[in-house]
C-alpha cells in the first residue's frame, strides 16, 4: 500500500492511497516527495476506483513521531536496513541514501 498528499478540490491536503485497502479512522504513514512520512488519522473518504481512494485528513500525528535512533522529531524516511523511521543522512543512514 502507498500513501501520498494530494491537493483536493477544497484546496486543502488529502491522502492517495493506491495497492491496499483503508478505511476512515486509520492511522497511516503519508509519504512526501522527499521520502520523508507524516503520520495521519484518515478521514471521510471522497473516492474510491481501480484500488486507488481519497481521503480527508482528519489529523497529522508527526510531531509525535521521532527518530528510531536518536528520538528526536522531524523529517523523517524508512531505513530499507531495519524498516525503522530515521532522520535522512543521519544516524546510521549513508550519506547518498535516497530513502526510497
Amino acid at each position: 500500500m502507498t500513501a501520498t498528499w494530494t491537493k483536493l478540490k477544497s484546496g486543502k491536503w488529502g491522502v492517495r492511497i493506491t495497492g491496499g485497502k483503508s478505511k476512515s479512522g486509520e492511522s497511516i504513514n503519508v509519504e512526501t516527495r522527499n521520502g520523508s512520512t507524516s503520520m495521519v488519522v484518515l478521514g471521510r473518504m471522497l473516492w474510491r476506483n481501480n484500488g486507488v481512494a481519497i481521503y480527508t485528513v482528519t489529523e497529522r500525528k508527526d510531531r509525535n513521531i521521532s527518530c528510531a535512533e536518536c528520538g528526536r522529531p522531524g523529517n523523517l524516511v524508512h531505513d530499507e536496513e531495519d524498516g525503522l523511521l530515521k532522520h535522512y543522512n543521519c544516524c546510521d543512514m549513508p550519506p547518498g541514501f535516497a530513502g526510497e
